[in-house]
């Protein structure tokens, strides 16, 4: 069970990290497969059958890594979303300052 969580941990962190920096996207995808390999394996640790471990492995993989691509499509297309209205705001901010700067002068 501490390997589940440390996968989530991991995880998470990774997510934090990545919010002013993209990661790229082939670091990205190996960290969710590794993510959704770990938590697999830790859901069906408790079957002793080695055959039906490993196909309760397959399910939750095939499960939980499609879930985790949306997750980081979803994740990926708010941060370009925020990035851009991050952008106006500053645009629009310097053009008040510049006629601001303008008006004091004249």
């Amino acid at each position: 069970m501490a390997e589940s969580a440390s996968a989530v941990e991991d995880y998470v962190n990774l997510q934090r990290a990545q919010r002013w920096r993209s990661l790229p996207e082939p670091r990205a995808e190996l960290v969710r497969k590794s993510y959704a390999q770990q938590l697999a394996r830790s859901a069906s640790q408790a079957i002793n059958d080695r055959r039906k471990r490993a196909e309760l492995k397959a399910e939750i993989y095939g499960h939980l890594l499609p879930l985790l691509e949306l997750h980081g499509r979803e994740q990926a297309t708010s941060r370009r979303y925020y990035q851009k209205i991050i952008a106006v705001l500053a645009a629009s901010l310097a053009l008040t300052l510049s006629v601001s700067a303008i008006a004091l002068i004249l």
